[in-house]
């Protein structure tokens, strides 16, 4: 099956330090994105294309029972290409 870049990820220790990261190294702000209340995360995002986008990802600290689990120490970084199928 053939496949295309459906967006990229990146990972960070707090929304607030993603966003930044994105600020700081694109020059641009990115629009507000949801909550995955099962995985406990959070995110925000980039258009990049008719198709592609920039995911910025974190754990949620304020979601109840969060599964996830992050270190203070992590920075943020560009952490995985997500494909679509050609198609979908």
């Amino acid at each position: 099956m053939l496949s295309s870049l459906d967006h990229m990820t990146i990972t960070a220790p707090s929304l607030e330090m993603g966003t930044e990261y994105v600020r700081r190294i694109l020059g641009v702000e990115p629009q507000a994105g949801g909550e995955h209340p099962r995985m406990g995360t959070h995110n925000r995002f980039l258009k990049l294309g008719r198709k592609v986008y920039l995911e910025i990802i974190a754990v949620n600290q304020s979601a109840n029972d969060s599964p996830s689990r992050c270190s203070s120490t992590w920075s943020a970084s560009l952490v995985a290409g997500v494909m679509r199928p050609v198609g979908m």
